[in-house]
């Protein structure tokens, strides 16, 4: 697990996250592809080597493409499986082994380092992990994967129910976990995860909500007013206030990032974007200086136990 971590030892590895919004650009128009191919190779040449896609985030070929040449020893690449079928049926045996040939087909490679059952709920965790671990321990076996993972529905289990069940089990090398200043209900769980020896990955460090300080005050204005905060306008404004006090050189994103970075919870932290620019300056934030302890637990504390929001509410 600590080969994965950067040079310094108190920093998570960063990772390049090929979904989300921005899927690597994909979304851009005209010369997507092309400008996808570059986003990746600017990643790689900026020293990042933990690139996370999904079948269905409809970008495996283009990191594919991104890494072709690369030294595959040095890469940790990551994909997920998506388990139901476009009937909204469990996928067969075949259905299953199929996409997982397409994933390492797009990928370019003839093995995947972590492969994870993808946004699982609680709901159907029994039933996804009694039919599909039995073939994905055969998949490692045969050496087509190295790690088997699960990740969970942040955006709509943001108190981690499945997550926590995941965890009690000895199923899993890897879990991917959304936690970001506004909900850090995750931190026992991750804990406990990393006592178990299990690679911890962030997502969701930033999102929408976290992009800029204006768009923050205006989707806190607006989660406040519908309950989903335990605290009051007046309160947060108070907080805010203070946050930023000294700290007018540190972009609100950059802040974001390196909240979760210097929690010491995570293994990988995943960053995304459709952007050249915008990954050197995620990429400036997270190898940027450790914030000061008033900064971390000023947030810390202000955000202690709030758990309905994941700072993706009302952009989609």
């Amino acid at each position: 697990m600590n080969s994965i971590r950067s040079d310094e030892d108190h920093f998570p590895a960063i990772g390049l996250g090929c979904g989300g919004f921005s899927r690597l650009g994909l979304n851009s128009g005209a010369q997507a592809f092309e400008n996808a191919l570059a986003l990746v190779r600017v990643a790689y040449d900026q020293g990042i080597r933990f690139f996370d896609t999904a079948e269905c985030y409809e970008t495996e070929p283009a990191l594919g493409a991104g890494l072709s040449g690369r030294e595959r020893a040095g890469l940790m690449l990551c994909s997920k499986l998506t388990y139901r079928n476009s009937d909204g049926n469990m996928k067969s045996i075949e259905e299953i082994r199929g996409s997982l040939e397409q994933s390492l087909s797009h990928l370019q490679t003839d093995y995947l380092d972590i492969y994870y059952i993808h946004a699982v709920n609680l709901e159907e965790y029994d039933q996804v992990t009694a039919f599909l671990l039995p073939q994905l321990n055969r998949f490692r076996e045969e050496g087509l994967i190295r790690k088997i993972g699960i990740s969970e529905i942040f955006s709509r289990d943001t108190s981690h129910r499945m997550m926590e069940r995941a965890v009690k089990d000895d199923h899993w090398d890897a879990v991917m976990v959304g936690f970001n200043l506004l909900n850090q209900s995750g931190r026992e769980i991750l804990k406990r995860a990393g006592e178990k020896g299990i690679l911890r990955v962030n997502m969701f460090a930033v999102r929408q909500a976290l992009i800029n300080n204006e768009v923050f005050g205006i989707y806190m204005d607006k989660m406040i007013g519908e309950g989903l905060f335990r605290f009051s306008h007046s309160e947060f404004y108070e907080f805010k206030d203070h946050l930023f006090r000294g700290i007018d050189s540190v972009s609100f994103p950059g802040l974001a990032y390196q909240f979760v970075r210097d929690e010491d919870l995570f293994d990988v932290v995943l960053t995304g974007t459709g952007s050249r620019e915008h990954l050197k300056d995620n990429m400036e934030s997270l190898r940027g200086p450790v914030l000061s302890d008033r900064i971390r637990l000023l947030i810390r504390d202000f955000f202690a136990g709030e758990s309905q929001t994941s700072g993706q509410e009302g952009f989609f």
